[in-house]
């Protein structure tokens, strides 16, 4: 049997609120007015006006992502696509990964490097940005040496959490 797989790596932002903080409440307000429907909603419009009826803004709130004024056909596309979304495991210094591969693509197409080559040159970038970011969140001490674990948690461990944090609130979850 044959079975197609749709799944498809995206990602966008996210937002934090951390446990030492001293305003999770206001974060919390903040973080609740951001993502609402109505905030999102009319983002996505002045994004548009601004930059024009080719720039989409994909809001993960689904209510503002179906106000969203794109093309209806368009929008039924992205709607049924968003059920195969997965992200990959994020690490500290992940940005600069990401930047840094698109850069090795840039460089062999456009410089005709060879891909060895370009990514032999741009690992020790990306593996200093990782060591710092590691060190600043208390993973290695300054001389590069782990002081705890870093456990890398991907989409079945967020999907835990939510479905634990519904379940404690009372919430169904989809």
């Amino acid at each position: 049997e044959q079975v197609i797989n749709r799944t498809f790596v995206a990602n966008g932002t996210g937002g934090v609120i951390f446990k030492d903080s001293d305003n999770k409440d206001a974060s919390w307000e903040f973080l609740k007015w951001w993502t609402g429907t109505d905030v999102q909603t009319e983002y996505t419009y002045t994004l548009r006006s601004t930059y024009g009826k080719t720039y989409f803004w994909l809001s993960a709130n689904m209510e503002a992502l179906q106000n969203n004024p794109m093309d209806e056909s368009d929008k039924n596309v992205v709607l049924e696509q968003i059920n195969y979304v997965t992200d990959v495991t994020r690490t500290p210094g992940q940005y600069l990964l990401e930047r840094t591969i698109s850069n090795i693509w840039t460089t062999m197409v456009f410089d005709g490097t060879s891909a060895q080559v370009a990514v032999d040159e741009a690992k020790s970038d990306v593996n200093k940005e990782i060591v710092r970011k590691m060190q600043e969140l208390g993973y290695y001490d300054d001389d590069g040496n782990m002081v705890k674990e870093f456990k890398l948690q991907g989409y079945d461990w967020i999907q835990e959490n939510k479905d634990a944090a519904m379940a404690a609130s009372g919430e169904e979850g989809e």
